[in-house]
């Protein structure tokens, strides 16, 4: 019938524009991964020329997740929701996200004692992340540049000992406790005069299973950084 025609035809055009917008958005997405790689963020600013295109575009993106979240009509799926996430996108730059995210911080801390959240960390992928990006904004934000850091979250990260530079902290752990070691013997690091041979075999073999338990983690979580407190490996985490 020519009512029936109708609605295969008004579907088939809904289809096609679905299509053509899903190929638009995927445009818009591309140019933000190109952003972020450059940028380190998706703050993309509205009143330079070549990115203002790109600005409006991530703030409808805001719009659109607002709205998914208050169960309205909205053009935000769950596929573009997580490949906003993937690259750190911040809906709500004013702070709901943010305060989520710090206080399963706060949880991690009063885990494992510290702040030093593998960048791959599987129990929560995000909160890796997240912490990763504090970092990055951070020096964004003492450079002066555009950032979503403000100095109340400097205040409430430092609140938890967060650590800005964590290679650096590392660094300086390990030298303080090697020279604190150092004082404590009454003569220079040497080998003992009986069984030298067993002795540097022993050393280098229990070395060497460390730094293999190490790799391990590095190829799980993507860094060296193991938490002081790791139930995992106790050992692990002494001997970094």
């Amino acid at each position: 019938s020519s009512s029936s025609r109708s609605k295969r035809k008004s579907s088939l055009q809904q289809k096609r524009f679905a299509a053509k917008h899903d190929i638009k958005w995927m445009q818009r997405y591309k140019e933000l991964q190109t952003y972020y790689e450059t940028h380190g963020n998706c703050l993309v600013p509205q009143k330079e020329p070549e990115t203002k295109a790109l600005g409006s575009w991530v703030m409808n993106q805001r719009k659109q997740y607002k709205l998914l979240k208050n169960n309205e009509a909205s053009s935000m799926t769950q596929v573009r929701l997580e490949l906003l996430e993937s690259i750190n996108f911040e809906f709500d730059p004013h702070g709901n996200q943010w305060k989520k995210r710090y206080q399963e911080l706060q949880t991690y801390r009063q885990e494992f004692g510290d702040c030093m959240v593998p960048y791959k960390y599987d129990p929560n992928p995000q909160l890796g992340l997240w912490v990763d990006k504090q970092r990055r904004q951070y020096r964004c934000y003492q450079k002066g540049q555009a950032s979503f850091m403000s100095a109340d979250r400097v205040k409430s990260l430092e609140q938890l000992d967060f650590c800005w530079e964590p290679l650096e902290t590392i660094s300086q752990a390990k030298t303080a406790v090697a020279v604190a070691a150092q004082s404590k013997r009454k003569s220079p690091l040497t080998i003992p005069p009986k069984q030298p041979a067993t002795v540097v075999y022993m050393e280098n073999a229990s070395w060497v299973e460390r730094y293999s338990q190490l790799e391990d983690y590095h190829t799980k979580y993507g860094d060296c950084l193991v938490p002081v407190i790791y139930p995992q490996n106790p050992s692990l985490a002494s001997w970094v």
